[in-house]
């Protein structure tokens, strides 16, 4: 939907499929109406505190999806393929770049559902920018500029994967302090070997993935 506002144009997004990952990251911090009409709309907050309310009533009625990230549950539900990925099998500074994402976000959020949506966006390009490595057809992905609907079953299973490890590290912490003077083999990190093979197949058939009605 196109408004006009003192001769300038802007665009109102009416469903997930016009959100992009970074837009989805500001709307989880979005304290009022007016941050939300900001992020999604890019109208200056200032602006949209002087509307009429006829005029932010239109508005808020376009952008109505963005008020439950659970319609989002259904969109884009992650590979088969990716079900062998073991989080403790990758790289130590993967695993270090990623717990430094959620200490970050605990900072920003008391609410954990709230963190850990927001950190799913930064999980999810942490591990794309790895595939770059190893595939450069995927050179072009800026996955904060992408659509949430495309990348959110993706994100989601990163997301649920990481809850579960950090749990279970935290578990085997505690557990196994009283054996930390045995002896101890070591081992190597283990790529999983699909990553940006599957992330490449996701990116070239973005228009036949699933979204939301």
């Amino acid at each position: 939907m196109l408004v006009k506002i003192q001769k300038k144009k802007y665009i109102i997004p009416t469903s997930w499929d016009n959100v992009t990952c970074s837009q989805f990251q500001q709307l989880l911090l979005a304290k009022d109406i007016f941050d939300r009409i900001h992020v999604l709309t890019g109208i200056p907050r200032e602006i949209a505190e002087n509307l009429a309310w006829d005029s932010i009533q239109i508005i808020l009625t376009a952008i109505e999806f963005s008020t439950d990230f659970t319609g989002l549950d259904g969109v884009n539900v992650y590979p088969k393929e990716f079900e062998g990925f073991d989080i403790s099998q990758q790289p130590a500074h993967t695993i270090l770049s990623v717990q430094g994402v959620i200490k970050s976000a605990s900072n920003k959020f008391e609410d954990e559902f709230l963190k850990h949506l927001y950190c799913g966006v930064d999980i999810l390009n942490i591990y794309v920018e790895q595939a770059k490595h190893t595939d450069e057809t995927l050179s072009d992905i800026n996955i904060y500029n992408e659509p949430i609907t495309k990348w959110f079953g993706l994100m989601g299973f990163f997301l649920s994967k990481w809850v579960s490890f950090s749990i279970s590290s935290a578990i085997y912490l505690t557990t196994n302090q009283a054996n930390t003077k045995k002896k101890q083999v070591l081992k190597g990190s283990r790529r999983f070997p699909l990553i940006s093979g599957l992330l490449n197949r996701l990116w070239r058939n973005s228009n036949k993935v699933q979204t939301i009605s």
